[in-house]
């Protein structure tokens, strides 16, 4: 996948709800994405299992198994993208993300 604002505006779509940075300005909300666009996000390899987001995961996918319509796979890719944890898109890993600007992270 190109370095291109649509393809960055459909990534941030994924991340929907996690505030959107500017590298040179302060980011204004409900505009267009701008190549200076980054989000924040939470590095993935420094996961503590001991964390909220852990706990708060573990009642979220008990209340989900429930529900045996729902795929594991993509419940967990979005509940840990609600949380702000930086993930590979649509074939781009962490690094590449890292190098397109597109994130940086916490």
């Amino acid at each position: 996948m190109e370095n291109t604002i649509e393809n960055k505006t459909k990534f941030f779509a994924v991340y929907w709800g996690q505030k959107v940075l500017n590298g040179r300005s302060n980011a204004i909300p409900n505009r267009e994405v701008s190549k200076f666009d980054y989000l924040l996000l939470k590095n993935p390899f420094n996961f503590d299992s001991n964390s909220e987001d852990a706990k708060e995961g573990i009642e979220y996918f008990k209340k989900i198994k429930i529900d045996h319509n729902n795929d594991d796979n993509i419940c967990t890719v979005d509940f840990l993208r609600s949380k702000g944890y930086a993930l590979p898109y649509m074939g781009i890993n962490i690094e590449k993300l890292l190098e397109y600007g597109w994130i940086k992270l916490v």
